[in-house]
């Protein structure tokens, strides 16, 4: 095989890794400023809001894992697992009980191997009681993983799709239920159940930070006659 050959079969596979990867990133940059245009729109036209983090400690797969991988499993079938890891979220509120919700997760899998999970939703507050308080939230996730295809005896999941060295799935639906314990006036103890991969859900506990609890107030109209 000539040189030339060698050169343009060269070129033929990095440009399809470099399609599927532009793909992947692609979909990451559409979510980005979907957020940013949302969070633009949220704070003009409310300023309550607050950020939390928290550490992911157990998961719970709801589909049969392949036990064969997974190297931190509490549980004979494996579908309890330890995957420890951080999320981060940001609430702005659009009504005293209403909020857009973002949050970010990133985790050592099962399996070892880096992931992460990217969620806007729709936050309600369902129960506001003393000290307590109770949220759920829907909306849609982008999970992803570092490619499980290098394990030995990993079988395809129809759950990922591949994109060079990651696997990924967007869902259209995704959720989260929280409980909030007041502390002090700008913080809650937080304890969140939360769509943490494709098939699994996570379990997660930290604070909840205040940024502000005060709602901007409207503008009168100034063209109305009672003003003039």
């Amino acid at each position: 095989m000539c040189f030339t050959e060698i050169n343009r079969i060269v070129r033929i596979k990095l440009r399809n890794n470099i399609s599927v990867s532009a793909r992947f990133i692609l979909q990451i940059i559409k979510i980005s400023l979907l957020v940013g245009f949302l969070i633009i729109k949220v704070e003009y036209a409310n300023s309550q809001s607050n950020i939390s983090i928290k550490l992911n400690t157990l998961t719970y797969q709801i589909t049969e894992p392949q036990t064969n991988i997974i190297n931190r499993t509490l549980s004979d079938n494996g579908k309890l697992a330890l995957e420890p890891g951080v999320v981060f979220s940001y609430d702005a509120y659009a009504s005293p009980t209403a909020a857009l919700h973002i949050s970010q997760a990133f985790i050592f899998d099962k399996a070892s191997h880096l992931a992460g999970a990217t969620g806007l939703m729709v936050k309600f507050r369902i129960i506001k009681y003393y000290q307590h308080s109770f949220y759920v939230a829907f909306g849609t996730s982008l999970h992803y993983r570092q490619t499980w295809e290098n394990i030995d005896g990993y079988l395809p999941e129809s759950a990922y799709k591949e994109s060079s060295d990651w696997q990924y799935k967007f869902n259209w639906l995704s959720g989260e239920i929280e409980y909030n314990y007041y502390i002090n006036k700008m913080n809650d103890l937080s304890f969140s159940v939360l769509h943490i991969q494709a098939e699994t859900v996570g379990f997660a506990i930290g604070i909840k930070h205040w940024i502000s609890k005060h709602q901007r107030k409207k503008r009168g109209c100034v063209s109305c006659p009672g003003l003039h």
